[in-house]
């Protein structure tokens, strides 16, 4: 098996399309990539990659963890043979969910008990027994989202998407104003093409150092290279101090973001 790394373009942050078309040829047989990065936070055309892969003949794996918390994720409509996410990510247990057609886990080979046969599904992926307590208590997350539905009277993702987005065009705004900052991604909050996820890197002071004033003020953000230490390194970033990290989801208010704001002026400056 040879793997080949598909790269974001430097200029806008994105998986390049062009690029892909001079990796895929007959050799193809799995196209992986995440339907938005975990520090970029830009949204990757997932139907429109699918069908290039498929008509090279490949199938396409996708990783909906960064995403799946902010939009709702149709499946069918991307056409993915996989999909993954962290059910913990949209406020459920802490444990893994794979899609896949059934085709395709058919054709998954078993890691499970050697006499299970080939369509013995999803018995065959499952190299352990589950948590019962956490299936069941994911259970409880189509019920969440349908409460947010009933309240606001919307569909709870385009209420999500909506917050979320006035929640993180002032900080995109102010970071990319800043002399000082880098800012990883676009500093459009648009709902269409970018997710709450707000890293950067300052010139002069680490990011450990910005992230544990924020902490003095109480304002809890991460830094670090959030298991994205390869695409640090794309970027020349130095993979162990990393980036500031933000995350914004439905329940953050307008008030957070004010204190945030505040807090980074008094460390970092305008």
């Amino acid at each position: 098996m040879v793997v080949r790394t598909w790269e974001i373009d430097r200029n806008d942050f994105s998986l390049s399309l062009r690029q892909l078309d001079e990796l895929l040829n007959e050799k193809t047989r799995l196209v992986c990539f995440s339907q938005c990065s975990n520090l970029l936070g830009r949204i990757e055309p997932v139907a429109q990659i699918t069908r290039r892969v498929h008509e090279a003949g490949a199938r396409v794996f996708v990783d909906g963890v960064a995403y799946a918390p902010h939009r709702r994720v149709d499946v069918r409509a991307l056409d993915a043979d996989f999909y993954v996410c962290s059910l913990y990510k949209i406020f459920g247990p802490h444990i893994g969910m794979l899609y896949g057609k059934r085709e395709a886990l058919l054709a998954l080979g078993n890691i499970n008990h050697e006499y299970l046969s080939g369509d013995a599904l999803p018995y065959k992926l499952q190299p352990g027994g589950a948590s019962y307590e956490l299936a069941w208590g994911a259970a409880g997350i189509p019920e969440y989202f349908s409460g947010l539905e009933t309240e606001s009277g919307n569909d709870p993702f385009d209420l999500i998407a909506r917050h979320e987005a006035r929640l993180a065009a002032p900080l995109l705004e102010f970071l990319h104003a800043h002399s000082d900052v880098t800012l990883l991604g676009s500093a459009n909050a648009d709902i269409a093409s970018r997710l709450p996820i707000v890293a950067f890197r300052h010139a002069k002071q680490s990011s450990a150092s910005i992230a544990v004033a924020l902490a003095e003020r109480r304002v809890a953000v991460k830094h670090g290279h959030f298991h994205s230490r390869r695409l640090l390194e794309f970027l020349d970033i130095p993979p162990d101090d990393g980036v500031v990290r933000v995350s914004f989801a439905h329940y953050n208010t307008v008030e957070e973001v004010e204190r945030l704001m505040s807090a980074l002026v008094d460390i970092i400056g305008t």
